[in-house]
């Protein structure tokens, strides 16, 4: 086992074999820890002396077992980089949203490893500044704090908070763990839905759909999502109300709560 870095650095099958062998530098750790929905097996790692075109290129063979995922990061160790293909390593970078290439250079230190320096790495997206005074936040803000006032008077336990930001939605607790109701409204589209959401527990979803009959009995036609491959499941009610008139504020608040209560009722009897 090549287990220095004087020996290491004698060929690119020595490289590789230190690098995998020892574990990656805090500076690389680092740098990649900045990307947190990165993950582990969607890492992929091109360990060589010099900067090779070919090694990039074999990541996207069918045939590689070690080819690029979807939302994968490259990590590229080298010690010795190349102007065209840096060029070309920024091109993409450029272009990528949830993975790219990052370009770490590696030289020998005084205390028998490697210190790192970052050539190259995908920008950060950062997320868009929300627009606080678009029509649909200024509707969204005016109709919680009607639907406050409302659930205030009513003395109902569907409340929310006070003063609730702008957003389409609200979670509501019901006592169940994993289960939640969702006030959720839209501006574009008009209307008001309570939904039940169920987090990560698909048996409980199966298991309200076997009481499915009797839950629209009392509540009416929901829409059931179970979508495979998502944790979460939803079942939901909707109401046409035109929300661009807040004259109908009060008037859907109030059938907005009326929703929500009795799906509390009706959907605790099978949870």
């Amino acid at each position: 086992m090549t287990n220095n870095v004087e020996n290491a650095l004698k060929s690119k099958v020595n490289f590789q074999e230190f690098v995998e062998n020892n574990p990656l530098p805090t500076a690389i750790v680092d740098i990649v820890s900045k990307y947190t929905k990165t993950k582990a097996e969607n890492l992929c790692k091109i360990v060589e002396l010099t900067q090779n075109f070919e090694s990039f290129l074999n990541l996207f063979e069918p045939t590689n077992p070690n080819s690029m995922k979807d939302e994968s990061y490259i990590v590229w160790i080298v010690t010795n980089e190349k102007e065209k293909i840096m060029n070309f390593v920024e091109k993409v970078n450029s272009h990528m949203h949830n993975s790219g290439i990052f370009v770490i250079k590696v030289t020998p230190n005084d205390e028998g490893y490697l210190d790192c320096t970052c050539l190259a790495k995908p920008p950060i997206k950062k997320k868009p500044i929300r627009n606080l005074n678009s029509p649909a936040s200024i509707i969204q803000k005016s109709y919680w704090a009607k639907y406050f006032e409302v659930c205030d008077e009513l003395q109902s336990q569907m409340q929310i908070p006070m003063n609730s930001k702008p957003q389409h939605f609200q979670y509501i607790s019901i006592g169940k763990s994993g289960v939640q109701i969702v006030q959720t409204i839209s501006a574009t589209e008009n209307y008001v839905a309570t939904e039940l959401f169920i987090n990560n527990d698909k048996t409980k979803f199966e298991h309200l759909l076997n009481f499915k009959t009797e839950i629209e009995t009392a509540l009416g036609t929901l829409d059931w999502h179970n979508k495979e491959g998502v944790k979460s499941s939803r079942i939901r009610k909707t109401e046409p109300f035109n929300l661009s008139d807040d004259n109908n504020f009060e008037e859907a608040c109030k059938k907005h709560i009326n929703m929500a209560e009795e799906f509390k009722e009706t959907f605790c009897k099978y949870l």
